[in-house]
């Protein structure tokens, strides 16, 4: 029984315990609550007074004057860099007192009272911020700031100008702004020019001359986030604006010193890279090669000639694989649904064509050339793609992997393609299913491989042929560790941000690249002598691809037809050398099996052998590329559209 009241006694005592604590957090709670619902400020008035120098700095005391109501420990004033050069020679003074703050090098702890009495400066987001430490209860309180402004001022064709946003983001009203412009030297009335621009409007207030050399501008009841911009205007001359250039260079030196270098390292980058790839290299001749100068697969004859990998460098090797028996190339017939909605959609092009003209008002003789025109353009291609084929979408094609023996003579990259073409034992690739967004995935996943391989065959170029002084693969290995350095730099500007010195950020970009201009001179893929005329023989190849239309070579065989076409698509004169057999009377290739009708590659099954090389190219690369003024002292300003301005405020 005892037990049991004991119990009780406890429950009951603990019960009161809770609520007395609840009581105590609650109270706590709401009295905080009050205290900081009883909390706020209000500016009694800002004055403002902009002493401009002869050198165009422009010294600024800024007097704040606070009405707080409830406790407040930190101040600070934001100013946007994004019309001045530089603030620098900061300082703040506290007026009730006579006393200055101490500077310190980084942010305090407001509630800290080792803070009080001193302040800060830094940048954050496009802003310089002055930022101070104290502590006041239910009081007025004045704070004088100082600091120089450097490119403030505008210099315009006959006169120099202050164009300055007093304040644009103070978050609580301003009863009383005061801003006095202060000039080198004495004008007249009507040679010194000024406005207020103020959000609202009713806050302007008056604009008087004190003297001859000053402006005086006067303002009062802005509200929460109102606006105040001055623009203070002077004859031309007063103003030495060659020592804004000497300062400017002075502050900026480091800057401009890394602009140099950088602007050296690439001019001595583009150089080199002239002088060892066109300049005075191999024979310096070319003469035409009437067969290639060695039985080198077309895609490392691209490396050679560009020392990059493009896409249509694996629509050369299809077709070099299926002349050489390892593959089959079949055309995937357009639907004749799909070949008349293209002849009606270019038909009405045409039309609307026609009608846009007739309806533009245009004289109508302007009208028939520009019809003219079109028609030269577009329309005569048009009516001839009817009777040969029609481009105006690629083709597609399904390629098919032959089981040939003997692939033992195929290069490792070749072999490496077939693989990326035909995965996980597959017989058939579809230039037209590849194309759809249902297959990203295997796009992503061939664009990676690829990638790869595209590394892979320029080492394989490289080690066959001996023709580089510099290979392929130490100019990776650099690259990658180009690449690691510009991530860390990007690391590096990003964690000090703007709070770090003028000298390290240009330092770190010309230091970066001097780097790589360092590692390009010394790694960079170049040609020896051997290879250059190598390069030249290649090129001497192309010439005879370029012209065997032009002089109707009479050594043209359907077998040199397709041997060379992989060829002529490296080099990008596929369609000139399928002009050379227009007239020539051949059949669709062994390893080709097109369609027959208006979908084919001509009507009636006439076999156009321009056409179909550029069809083939067009297609293969899409399908490849796939996976892969007068100033505003004049008037012509507006409230917070000057340099300057931002805000700040108390907490």
């Amino acid at each position: 029984m005892r037990i049991g009241i004991y119990s009780q006694a406890w429950g009951i005592r603990n019960a009161m315990l809770c609520l007395t604590l609840a009581l105590f957090v609650g109270g706590t709670t709401n009295s905080a609550r009050a205290a900081n619902l009883d909390r706020s400020y209000v500016y009694d008035q800002i004055q403002y007074q902009f002493d401009v120098e002869k050198d165009t700095t422009i010294r600024v005391q800024e007097i704040q004057t606070y009405h707080f109501q409830g406790e407040y420990h930190q101040g600070n004033r934001n100013i946007p860099l994004s019309g001045v050069d530089l603030i620098d020679t900061v300082s703040v003074k506290d007026i009730n007192t006579g006393q200055p703050l101490v500077y310190s090098s980084s942010r305090l702890d407001k509630t800290d009272p080792s803070s009080y009495g001193r302040y800060t400066t830094y940048r954050e987001n496009g802003q310089f911020v002055i930022e101070w430490y104290y502590t006041t209860l239910n009081t007025t309180h004045t704070w004088a700031l100082q600091y120089t402004l450097h490119g403030a001022v505008s210099f315009l064709d006959d006169k120099d100008e202050l164009y300055w946003n007093l304040f644009t983001e103070y978050q609580v009203p301003v009863k009383e702004v005061r801003a006095l412009v202060i000039l080198p030297q004495d004008f007249s009335v009507i040679e010194r020019q000024a406005f207020w621009y103020t959000d609202p409007v009713v806050s302007a207030g008056t604009i008087t001359y004190p003297d001859n050399h000053s402006l005086l501008f006067l303002g009062q009841n802005f509200p929460a986030f109102g606006k105040a911009t001055i623009a203070a205007g002077w004859p031309r001359g007063a103003l030495e604006r060659s020592l804004y250039w000497k300062s400017f260079v002075e502050r900026f030196i480091w800057v401009i010193l890394a602009i140099l270098i950088v602007c050296v390292s690439i001019a001595s980058v583009g150089g080199r890279y002239f002088l060892t790839e066109h300049w005075r290299t191999g024979r310096g001749t070319l003469v035409p090669e009437y067969a290639p100068p060695q039985a080198l697969p077309p895609a490392m004859v691209e490396v050679l000639i560009r020392e990059s990998v493009s896409e249509k460098v694996w629509s050369a090797t299809i077709i070099d694989l299926a002349v050489r028996g390892f593959l089959k190339i079949e055309e995937i017939p357009v639907p004749r649904i799909k070949q008349w909605g293209r002849i009606i959609l270019g038909s009405v092009v045409l039309i609307g064509a026609i009608a846009f003209l007739a309806q533009s008002g245009i004289p109508w003789f302007a009208g028939v050339l520009i019809f003219v025109i079109f028609f030269l353009r577009f329309g005569i291609y048009f009516l001839m793609s009817v009777g040969k084929h029609f481009l105006l979408f690629p083709k597609n094609y399904i390629i098919t992997r032959l089981q040939k023996e003997g692939a033992a003579g195929l290069e490792a990259y070749e072999q490496q393609f077939l693989d990326i073409l035909f995965p996980h034992g597959k017989t058939e690739f579809s230039t037209k299913e590849i194309k759809k967004i249902s297959h990203q995935t295997e796009q992503r996943e061939m664009h990676a491989a690829l990638q790869k391989l595209r590394r892979i065959l320029l080492e394989e170029t490289a080690a066959d042929t001996a023709a580089y002084v510099v290979g392929f693969k130490t100019w990776h290995q650099a690259k990658n560790g180009l690449i690691v350095g510009l991530i860390v730099v990007f690391i590096g500007l990003f964690t000090i941000g703007q709070k770090a010195p003028l000298l390290i950020i240009p330092g770190l970009i010309s230091l970066y690249v001097v780097v790589w201009a360092v590692l390009f001179f010394r790694y960079n893929p170049r040609l020896n002598y051997e290879g250059q005329v190598f390069k030249e023989k290649w090129l001497g190849f192309k010439l005879y691809l370029e012209t065997a239309e032009k002089y109707r070579l009479q050594n043209l065989t359907p077998e040199t037809f397709e041997k060379y076409l992989p060829y002529a698509i490296i080099f990008g004169v596929e369609k000139k050398w399928g002009q050379a057999f227009e007239y020539i009377a051949l059949e669709p290739p062994a390893w080709y099996r097109g369609t027959t009708g208006m979908s084919g590659l001509a009507i009636g099954g006439n076999f156009s052998v321009a056409h179909f090389s550029s069809a083939l190219g067009v297609s293969f690369t899409s399908a490849f590329s796939r996976a892969g003024g007068g100033g505003a002292s004049s008037g012509g300003g507006r409230a917070g559209g000057a340099g300057g301005g931002g805000g700040g405020g108390a907490s």
